[in-house]
């Protein structure tokens, strides 16, 4: 990416090198007739270091490196730069902030003597400071009226919102670090439940795709490693699904037989929204579930409304042109292409797996369909949701 700023005395030009992600790991500046400097940026889940004042021969000194301490959203809260004098460690503050919940800077404190103001301010993206904007990526984000200033490139995802909305109206808890969606994809790794990154994911995305803070998804992202894949461990119902696989792997010689006999789709799909453990040995009606759906009061349709499908905790409905149930599944998220999977269950006898909407619709020959008058829906929560 290039920049250029002209003044009446002078012409900066910057030139910035960025990851796959987006994040810049480096800036060449170019000021008037002085020679160019590099900036290095040392980045993890968040932006940790930079190194500056690089010369063409790579050669720098301990106090050209500052240091980052970001909240959990990855805000910049303090810059500092650690010195020595006579011998002893001092830790220089260049910048400190506090925000406002949707980016606009509450106060701070700019170190005059170290030069301009921290740049790098909100979920580690760079604030313009010509037009006071931040770049996302895909379209520029104004803090001070909580609004992106163009169109979601996927708003087709999400028809119940503004297009021009941030984060779902929850800044506290996600950040939209592109723009615009990113999505991962629910995959059985060692008999657990992991998720695997697309193209451009990140903890950021990560955190909205599982509905976890950001906080718990950057421990899950450093976690990691080289797979490319986050093991999702205990959080909502991938503790329920991880169990559900260790139960199918221990007693093998209950599934996939011809007279085999153990929970059914329902079970499993109730079991996941409510947050309990799966009775094997429960089968549940569909109609049982309709009346559950229906008639107990406890659920809230929220088909259409996609910012409130959570992971592993929307439980969705199949049913045939007659509008009675033939199968439920939950919810595992929708990856970058649109598609819709889901955990199931097929069958008294089969083990469950990860399925796409598409495929069940096709196994089951049923649309995804509310219950009662009117049909339609197909997607719901708890009215009154829990918490782990």
């Amino acid at each position: 990416m290039y920049k250029k700023v002209v003044s009446p005395t002078e012409t900066t030009t910057e030139f910035y090198l960025q990851d796959a992600t987006g994040k810049t790991v480096a800036l060449r500046r170019k000021i008037g007739s002085a020679a160019a400097t590099w900036e290095h940026y040392v980045n993890g889940a968040v932006r940790e270091a930079r190194i500056k004042n690089v010369t063409h021969n790579g050669i720098i000194a301990p106090q050209e490196i500052e240091f980052y301490l970001s909240d959990h959203l990855g805000n910049t809260r303090l810059v500092y730069e650690p010195t020595y004098a006579g011998g002893a460690l001092e830790l220089a503050i260049h910048y400190v902030a506090d925000y406002f919940p949707y980016g606009k800077v509450l106060r701070e404190y700019v170190n005059t003597s170290t030069g301009d103001p921290e740049k790098f301010l909100t979920t580690q993206h760079e604030r313009d400071k010509e037009t006071g904007l931040d770049y996302r990526g895909a379209r520029y984000y104004d803090s001070d009226i909580a609004r992106f200033l163009s169109t979601d490139p996927w708003q087709d995802k999400y028809p119940t919102w503004s297009t021009y909305n941030y984060c779902m109206g929850n800044p506290i808890m996600f950040i939209d670090p592109t723009g615009k969606g990113a999505d991962w994809i629910p995959e059985i790794k060692n008999n657990r439940l992991v998720v695997t990154k697309e193209a451009g994911d990140d903890a950021n995305s990560l955190a909205k795709f599982l509905a976890v803070s950001q906080e718990t998804a950057n421990k899950l992202y450093n976690n990691m490693g080289n797979s490319n894949s986050v093991d999702v461990g205990e959080f909502h119902g991938a503790w329920i699904i991880n169990g559900a696989l260790k139960h199918a792997k221990n007693n093998s010689d209950d599934y996939g037989g011809y007279f085999d006999s153990n929970y059914d789709c329902h079970e499993s799909s109730l079991a996941l929204v409510n947050g309990r453990k799966i009775d094997y040995d429960n089968i549940v009606e569909g109609r049982e579930l309709s009346q559950e759906l229906y008639w107990s009061g406890g659920y809230e349709d929220v088909t259409g409304n996609t910012s409130s499908y959570i992971f592993s905790r929307t439980l969705i409905r199949f049913g045939n042109s007659a509008g009675n149930t033939e199968h439920s599944a939950t919810y595992l998220g929708t990856s970058r292409d649109g598609t819709v999977y889901t955990w199931s269950k097929n069958g008294n006898s089969d083990k469950p797996g990860i399925y796409t909407v598409g495929e069940l619709k096709n196994i089951y020959g049923a649309e995804v369909q509310g219950v009662g008058p009117g049909k339609g829906g197909g997607y719901y929560n708890l009215s009154v949701p829990f918490y782990d």
